[in-house]
């Protein structure tokens, strides 16, 4: 048997080892500090992450206010300084897939730092060159949120700051809000270094004027792309970050060859899907629009600006797009197991665990998000599955944003998919979250109901599953997805309920009332309901009941 052993190297590293095996090392655990050749670091497909965490207080290790590191969603890599999980300071873009380089002659000494953006990690080092390695130094975290970098100084036994960030307010992340620039000339003391940018006003200008600066900027008059407008240059600006990597047409071409029909993976209302492999070896899927769609730039640059701001574990995430020549096109991460349609042999836990990840993605959105959106479109084919069988819910060129305080709203613009429409929105264009909770709903009860009441629930069951699900568990998803779909909007839950109700076995369901499948409403209703636009031919949805196998 070989002897367990715990080493303190002269680097600082900690480690625990078996042999010749490493076990554990605190190098990668890190505190507050960074050692020379420790890594900040974040890997693109786990997201596990090396981060920084301050002190509470100088004299209070518990895990303070702030954390230093990288943002996964972030392209090109930035370190960033986290307050309470929202940004604080972010550095400058690390551009390019490997730089070394130096950042200065401090103290006679010669320091560096590395970046790595490999296939499947992102990490940044620092040292000192091998001339001067008796050279001691740390990177510290401080419960104010700086960082500093030291050296530390034998004959007065002190450590000597060399750099530190933030050090003035234009340092800040986003300090002076939308369209807002900082002025970094005037001294820390000013109370007014934010201006708005040409053309624009600040939106709320008695806070400016006391020195806070919540809302940013907005423009003083809409455009109207006329003769009249046009550019204005600024210099030395910081630019905003942009978490979407905008593709060229040509690394597109070579990752699906040239949109072969060997890489397409099928085809939807934007248009096809191809799955391909970018220049960095990373696996993707990529949506061309379809000339014959019908949709177009307004569908792609909605679907952008939601998916860029939304940031959930069931939701999916999207890399990148291309708008080039004629093309339009988004790139999302790759999803091996596709969607849940395509998978006819989960077993129960896999399905269950399904069904709670689609309801908690929708919460989020729908409650938790810093956007209120209502997706308007959810149905098997829009819920992709990772390689752990995690749902992620997808396409939202249709959804809709609310406002925070927002219940409803009314369209004239129906849009969605035949047979998973609330009637009322199909019918009138009525509509708000109770939506997306009928649509959740017909995905798990297509043919569930008529069934239920007959009282054949067992037939509902799909036969794969039958031997390894939970009977009180799959029978209790049934009348939760019977629940969402009632034909009184009133009666459906909110997905904070259906969650409640899926998690929680003690809570008591109420019985079901026959769902919304089909509506008849009297001529006066049809009549108003004609003015709304819908993709129908007439003002009647019905669904058909299949019968079950």
């Amino acid at each position: 048997m070989k002897a367990t052993s715990a080493e303190l190297l002269d680097c600082g590293n900690l480690q625990l080892r078996d042999g010749e095996v490493t076990l554990w090392q605190s190098f990668d655990h890190p505190a507050d500090t960074l050692l020379p050749d420790m890594r900040l670091s974040v890997n693109k497909k786990t997201v596990y992450q090396r981060r920084l965490t301050s002190w509470a207080a100088l004299n209070d290790p518990q895990p303070g206010k702030f954390t230093l590191g990288f943002d996964p969603k972030v392209v090109p890599g930035q370190a960033f300084i986290w307050k309470e999980n929202a940004p604080y300071w972010r550095s400058t873009n690390l551009i390019g897939k490997e730089t070394q380089a130096s950042f200065g002659n401090l103290s006679g000494n010669s320091y560096f730092f590395a970046y790595n953006f490999d296939i499947d990690e992102v990490f940044l080092t620092y040292g000192v060159s091998v001339l001067v390695r008796s050279v001691k130094l740390r990177a510290k975290l401080n419960p104010t949120g700086q960082i500093v970098l030291q050296q530390w100084l034998d004959y007065n036994r002190t450590w000597l700051a060399l750099w530190t960030e933030p050090v003035h307010k234009c340092d800040f992340y986003a300090h002076c809000g939308s369209y807002g620039a900082c002025d970094k000339s005037e001294p820390f003391s000013s109370s007014s270094p934010c201006k708005c940018l040409i053309g624009f006003r600040t939106k709320f200008h008695k806070q400016w004027a006391t020195g806070d600066w919540p809302g940013g900027c907005v423009r003083e008059k809409a455009l109207t792309c006329n003769k009249a407008e046009g550019f204005s240059k600024f210099e030395r600006m910081k630019l905003p970050d942009h978490s979407v990597l905008l593709g060229n047409k040509r690394s597109i071409l070579a990752a699906t060859n040239n949109f072969s029909e060997a890489n397409k993976l099928g085809e939807g209302g934007f248009g096809p899907v191809y799955e391909g492999i970018l220049p960095e070896n990373e696996e993707v899927f990529i949506k061309r629009l379809s000339k014959k769609s019908g949709q177009g730039y307004q569908e792609l640059m909605n679907e952008l600006k939601l998916i860029a701001k939304l940031q959930h574990t069931n939701l999916v995430r999207l890399l990148g797009c291309c708008i080039e020549e004629e093309e339009m096109i988004l790139i999302y991460e790759y999803m091996p197991h596709r969607n849940p349609s395509e998978n006819a042999k989960l077993d129960w836990g896999n399905r269950f665990r399904i069904i709670e990840g689609i309801a908690q993605g929708l919460l989020y959105i729908h409650k938790y998000s810093r956007l209120k959106v209502i997706h308007r479109d959810l149905k098997a084919s829009n819920v992709l599955l990772d390689g752990t069988m995690n749902p992620k819910i997808s396409d939202f060129r249709m959804a809709r944003i609310f406002g925070i305080n927002q219940i409803e709203a009314n369209t004239n613009r129906v849009v969605g998919t035949y047979g998973y429409m609330l009637p009322e929105y199909a019918l009138y264009g009525h509509f708000s979250e109770k939506l997306d909770v009928f649509t959740f709903g017909v995905s798990l009860l297509e043919i569930a109901w008529e069934l239920w009441k007959e009282g054949r629930r067992m037939e509902v069951i799909d036969e794969s599953v039958t031997e390894t699900c939970s009977l009180h568990e799959a029978l209790r998803c049934i009348q939760v997805g019977l629940l969402c779909v009632e034909g009184a909007p009133a009666d459906r839950r909110t997905m904070f309920c259906v969650i409640l109700m899926l998690a929680n076995e003690a809570t008591s369901l109420p019985p079901t009332k026959e769902p919304a499948f089909s509506t008849n409403r009297n001529s006066r209703a049809a009549a108003a309901s004609s003015q709304t636009s819908t993709i129908f031919s007439n003002n009647v949805v019905t669904i058909t009941m299949p019968e079950a196998r």
